[in-house]
């Protein structure tokens, strides 16, 4: 399908973006902020807007139906909610539940909320440890809602909310889950392996494909719905490859029956490589390379991001 053009630069580590009602988000991670700017503009206009600076690392973006925007503090392990004044508030506490870092969350319609989490002390050389999908209400009651997984990471809901797919990041694959009644997750069957990857952000267009960024692979896959690729985008400028980390579609654009593609990158030449002894999140402040990237494909958004 060709290359992404670097849309927007000298990020930290951009991740999680969103689009919804008419604008781009995302969170620069390691930085702990939260970013909007309206998904239209070109690079030469585009300026984003800081929504939210926070004291802890940022993942997952989403809102319930009165407006007010979810995100997820990864360490210390709780869903947040910004009020429609800006106010910030604890929507749920996670730390029982979450046994590592929180990560990625995905939020349908209703205000239902899944999020992942590590599962174990990544940075202190703790043992691996399986760890479930943590579902929250829209009241931020939470409870376990899947088996196990093998450090789950960016998650999806269909458009019918029927079915979810998470990336199962240390198991390099994909798994599908049925959306039971209760807000449980069963029937759990494998979508697809991920080759020499482990699978990161994904998301769904309207042709019941799957886009995922997986850290190793230096492009974005497309999947159909039997898990085979059969699209990839790379992201470069000047010969230089950045390493697809997250992605979301922006609503189809009925004049020219496409969408805008959003991905989330990083160079692609991370910290264990270049300065094994920095830890990642002070090699990527230091360097401020991350970017994002955007093409237009003949799909649009659909499910939950």
């Amino acid at each position: 399908m060709g290359n992404a053009q670097r849309w927007l630069s000298q990020l930290c580590f951009p991740e999680s973006p969103r689009c919804h009602n008419g604008s781009f988000y995302f969170v620069d991670m390691y930085e702990g902020e939260i970013w909007t700017i309206d998904y239209t503009l070109s690079s030469a206009q585009a300026s984003p807007q800081r929504v939210l600076k926070w004291h802890n690392f940022v993942s997952g973006l989403g809102w319930l139906p009165s407006g007010e925007m979810l995100f997820v503090d990864m360490t210390d392990r709780r869903v947040m909610k910004i009020d429609l004044s800006g106010n910030v508030c604890v929507h749920s506490d996670l730390s029982i539940l979450a046994s590592g870092w929180c990560n990625d969350m995905v939020v349908d319609n209703e205000g239902i909320a899944y999020v992942s989490n590590f599962g174990y002390d990544i940075h202190n050389n703790a043992e691996f440890k399986k760890t479930p999908l943590i579902r929250v209400d829209p009241q931020g009651n939470a409870e376990h809602c899947s088996v196990p997984l093998a450090f789950p990471n960016g998650i999806i809901i269909s458009e019918d909310k029927t079915s979810l797919i998470v990336a199962e990041s240390v198991a390099s694959r994909l798994v599908k889950f049925a959306i039971s009644d209760q807000g449980k997750l069963v029937d759990r069957q494998k979508f697809s392996d991920i080759a020499n990857g482990f699978p990161d952000g994904i998301c769904f267009d309207n042709n019941s494909c799957v886009w995922i960024a997986a850290i190793g692979c230096s492009e974005l896959l497309q999947l159909n719905m039997q898990g085979e690729i059969i699209n990839r985008v790379t992201a470069q400028v000047d010969g230089q490859i950045f390493q697809p980390v997250a992605c979301v579609l922006s609503p189809l654009n009925t004049e020219t029956n496409t969408a805008t593609l959003f991905i989330t990158a990083a160079p692609n030449d991370p910290p264990s490589k270049v300065s094994p002894d920095e830890e990642p999140p002070s090699y990527y402040r230091r360097r401020r390379q991350g970017a994002i990237f955007k093409v237009e494909v003949p799909a649009a958004t659909a499910g939950f991001p």
